[in-house]
């Protein structure tokens, strides 16, 4: 059994004495409050993968209503001198957030609203790459190592969130990379077969594999409950990419718009019934009520290596420069218009966005 916290533990018993003797108004409102200066919050967490092969990850911080970028807050925020190697995904349950360190092979676990440390969950992973949750349960693929033609130790791990022990894994010789939980089911982007993988969680068992055309990339749930997948060719000819959308009842893709130089960012917006994604030098957006997407800015000078939407249905979208130097994010309006840059650390690839 893999079990976090043990150091951590007793330090939070020692902080905890004086309140537990204590009798005041905060009894009512749950114990001891975080100061606002504490929380992160009104912002963007920009996910930076960091020089592959070395521990340079990070998180960085936009602040809405100052307009400032804090760098390596988790480091700030902990005291330490690194993070990891290689950050693929911030992953936010409630109050309890998980930085998945693909290189490192481990899961850090943090305070969502302050990013301290809350202790790391050790399994046997194999290039973890993205996590989601169901109740207590949390689901986290692993992109294994491409050995003689196919991926060795690919998986989908699951933990136990509470006791940090690993339950169980599941076969995943496919590839599994992106992942989301909707409507009571896991679906996973499984880019060694390009097929979306289905997994019932009260089995932890799969229930079917959907056919889709291209590697699949990022998935989102619409306002009416349907998935949108995007795949990407990478090379492979007579293959329909573009966005697939799938039924998530009887697991039917029930229409496909062809998209040409498709690549794997998606996004949807807080309406859900718009999305964004990338296809060559371009930005698109679509309905999700229908219609062709539309194009609504070129990005000149840099390929978008992470996308991400916020407040206003703004863009975010990484630029990952050398991957070996800081990059930038460039911040874009829902109709496409340039808004400004600020930088990041090395290869931003993801947002995180909090209210």
């Amino acid at each position: 059994m893999k079990h976090f916290f043990k150091q951590s533990q007793l330090f939070y018993l020692l902080l905890l004495i004086p309140f537990l003797n204590a009798c005041n108004d905060d009894d009512d409102q749950g114990g001891p409050q975080i100061p606002p200066e504490d929380i992160y919050s009104n912002g963007v967490f920009v996910v930076n993968e960091g020089q592959f092969g070395t521990e340079t990850s990070s998180l960085s911080f936009f602040d809405y209503e100052t307009g400032g970028v804090e760098e390596n807050v988790f480091q700030e925020v902990n005291n330490r001198e690194v993070l990891g190697n290689t950050l693929q995904h911030y992953y936010i349950d409630g109050d309890n957030g998980y930085l998945v360190i693909s290189s490192s092979a481990i899961i850090q676990k943090v305070n969502a609203l302050t990013l301290e440390d809350q202790g790391t969950i050790m399994g046997d992973f194999d290039n973890p790459r993205y996590m989601t949750s169901i109740g207590n349960k949390g689901y986290i693929t692993n992109f294994g190592t491409f050995v003689d033609g196919g991926f060795q130790g690919a998986k989908v791990s699951v933990v136990d969130l509470v006791s940090g022990e690993v339950l169980t894994e599941l076969d995943g010789d496919n590839a599994p990379d992106y992942i989301m939980a909707h409507e009571g089911q896991i679906f996973i982007s499984n880019t060694g077969n390009n097929t979306i993988g289905v997994i019932d969680p009260e089995s932890d068992a799969y229930v079917t594999q959907i056919p889709v055309d291209g590697v699949p990339g990022k998935i989102v749930a619409d306002q009416a409950g349907y998935l949108w997948v995007i795949t990407a060719a990478f090379g492979a000819e007579g293959q329909e990419t573009g966005l697939y959308r799938i039924n998530p009842t009887n697991f039917e893709v029930d229409d496909v718009v062809a998209v040409e130089g498709a690549g794997k960012h998606l996004v949807i917006n807080e309406s859900k019934d718009i999305v964004y994604f990338v296809a060559g030098s371009e930005v698109f957006r679509k309905s999700t009520a229908g219609g062709q997407p539309e194009a609504i800015t070129t990005l000149s000078g840099f390929s978008a290596y992470g996308l991400g939407i916020g407040k206003d249905d703004e863009l975010f979208v990484g630029d990952a420069t050398d991957f070996s130097s800081n990059g930038f994010v460039h911040r874009f309006s829902a109709n496409g218009d340039f808004i400004e840059q600020f930088s990041a650390g090395i290869a931003p690839n993801g947002f995180i966005f909090r209210p």
